[in-house]
Formats: C-alpha cells, structure tokens, sequence
C-alpha cells in the first residue's frame, strides 16, 4: 500500500488532479468574496442608491445588484472549469460533455438574473408606489417565463438540437389548449390587456358598480384580488372586471375628499363653529400620524328645520383609512363641541294620541 501510495504521489498526479481541484475551490473562494463584496458594498451605499433613503422602492441599480446574487460564483468557477477543460488531457467526450455543461451552467445563471431584474422592473412599474407590499403575478410571471424561454432556446442552440419540432408541437397543443380553456383564456387576456393599457395598476383603490371595494393586490391569471377595508379577500375574475364600471381614487390624484356633514343649533356662534371645526380635524389628522394634504373646509350648506348645517370637508391620500379619519374626527367634534358650549341639536316629536 505505500508503495502505491508513493506511485500515485508524483508531480504529473499532482498537476493533472490536485491542481485542477484548487484552481476549482480557489475561483468558488473568489466568487463568494465578490458575492459578499457587492452586498457590502450595496449595503453601505444604499441611502445613495434610494436617492433620499425614504422611498421604499427600490431603485434600478438596487434591482440589478440584489438580481446578480451568485452570479460571481457560478461565472467564477465556469471559468475555472474552462480552464481545467482546456489544459487537461481529458477525453474528447469528457471533455465536450464538461464544456457544454459550463455553458449550460453560464446561460442559466445569466438568463437567472435578467428575468429576476427584468420581472422586478416589470413589478414596480405595474403598480402604484404608495402600494408596496402588493404584487402583479400575470405580468411578471409571463416576463420571467419568456426570459427563461430564450435562455432554454440558446442552450438548446448550442447543442445543436432543433426546435422546429417543439415550436409545431406547441402550436398545435396550444390550439386545443385555447378551446379547452376559453374561460381561462378570456380572463387571461383581459387580465393581460387591464395593465398593458393601464386602465388598472395592482395597488390602486378602486370601487366597482356591484359594490365592492378596496385596494387591488394581485392580478393573476383568471382572478384580480382586491383586499377590502375589514381585511377579506375578493377575488374577481378578469372578464368581468374588465366589462365592469369601476370608480378608481387613485386617479387622476390619489388624492379623496371625506365628507362629515354637521348640523349645529342657530344660537351658535358661526365663526367659532368654523375655527374649531379646522382645528379639531388637524388635532385628529395629528393624532393619528396622517399628514394633511390641504387646509380643512367647512362649507355651511343649509337650513334646517333645528340645525344649521354645514360639511367638513377634509382632503386625504390615505383611501384605506377613511373609516378611521372619520370616527376620529366625529369623536373630536362631540368632544370639543361640548368644550365649547356648541350645541349639536337633534329634532323633537310630540306624538299625539
């Protein structure tokens, strides 16, 4: 055994099997420090890169350099492979068979980071910016699809392996897919044609004619889910929301008016009524953190039959919130009303037998 122990122990082993493994294990060492030196590095410049560091949104570069994570690695040892394959005394099998998995392993990894980059950009400017946690499934799962096709053609390319019987292939199943799936279909390209003509943006705050409302998270292949004010999903599909009558407040301003309409007695001092009704509503813009988009405004708009009435008209950018800007506000009127000695008056009914 130490004899052949010492046989194998001889500069040409050492240079055809040794050498190759560290060249190998010193690229993958390289790669990871690249790897970790582009995450650093984006880490420390990210209040830059952001512009003023409070848009939560990420920036294009910000896109690129989170897309190229192990990127350096596999492109690291790709080349070392290469090397190895080129100085080596393998077969030629051997050896083809290494080089098209290097180039297979490159491809992947290259078409990896443009569909992550490309389906992220996708994202972002498909979507409203006030929305961030929301998603657009239709869109960037079809960019990142077709990115990935490319990238199976080019290897596909290289092997010298024709697609012209996968093209008829799917042409032909795609036509009985279509007939199969005309429900599916019809949501899918509605879906599809909502966003391209940006009719609609997944993070908008929409209302339909049937009633429903809130804010859309995700436009799927069949469905639109739209997440309400109490929390609960509704999932719509495409078709129909696409054939449906839909108030949208995120345009042309995402900007809304809430509308509190106050009634108070005709022995009230009219002034008084409209300089506290101001400041009660930015006393409960203040308390609940919303900022005020523009002063408040009380409108008198009647008389009535025991009140003056009048509309508090508060300007907001925060659609979720309406119920609670509105239950703030009511709650700060009764009690600075009554701070105040401004009489709320209600109506009185004699009943008579």
């Amino acid at each position: 055994m130490p004899e052949l122990v010492r046989e194998h122990l001889n500069p040409a082993f050492l240079y055809d099997v040794l050498m190759p493994i560290l060249v190998i294990a010193l690229a993958a060492y390289i790669g990871k420090k690249l790897d970790s030196f582009l995450a650093r590095s984006f880490a420390k410049n990210r209040l830059t890169i952001l512009g003023s560091g409070q848009n939560s949104t990420p920036s294009t570069l910000e896109i690129i350099v989170l897309s190229m994570k192990g990127l350096p690695v596999n492109l690291c040892v790709g080349v070392a492979l290469y090397w190895f394959v080129r100085f080596s005394t393998l077969p030629e099998s051997v050896e083809k068979l290494i080089t098209c998995l290097i180039f297979t392993n490159i491809v992947y990894t290259i078409t990896r980071t443009i569909a992550r980059a490309a389906a992220q950009i996708v994202d972002i400017n498909t979507r409203v910016d006030s929305a961030p946690n929301v998603k657009n499934s239709i869109l960037v799962n079809c960019v990142r699809f077709s990115i990935y096709i490319v990238g199976t053609l080019t290897v596909l390319e290289y092997y010298q392996i024709s697609i012209a019987p996968f093209i008829a292939a799917l042409g032909v199943g795609g036509m009985a897919v279509a007939l199969g799936l005309q429900d599916t279909m019809a949501n899918f390209f509605s879906g599809f044609h909502m966003l391209l003509s940006r009719q609609l943006k997944v993070g908008e705050y929409i209302s339909l004619s049937s009633g429903e409302t809130g804010r859309i998270t995700d436009i799927t292949l069949r469905y639109t889910s739209i997440m309400t004010a109490d929390g609960n999903d509704i999932l719509i599909p495409n078709a129909k929301l696409a054939s449906a009558v839909i108030t949208n407040f995120n345009r042309p301003s995402p900007e809304t008016a809430i509308i509190i309409p106050v009634g108070v007695s005709y022995a009230s001092d009219l002034t008084l009524v409209e300089s506290v009704s101001k400041d009660l509503t930015r006393q409960a813009m203040a308390e609940l953190g919303f900022p005020l988009i523009s002063e408040p405004v009380v409108r008198f708009s009647s008389l009535g039959d025991s009140s003056i009435n009048f509309n508090l008209i508060v300007k907001t950018d925060r659609l979720d919130s309406q119920s609670l800007i509105r239950h703030t506000i009511i709650r700060n009127i009764i009690t600075r009303f009554r701070e105040e000695n401004i009489e709320i008056p209600f109506p009185v009914r004699q009943i008579i037998h």
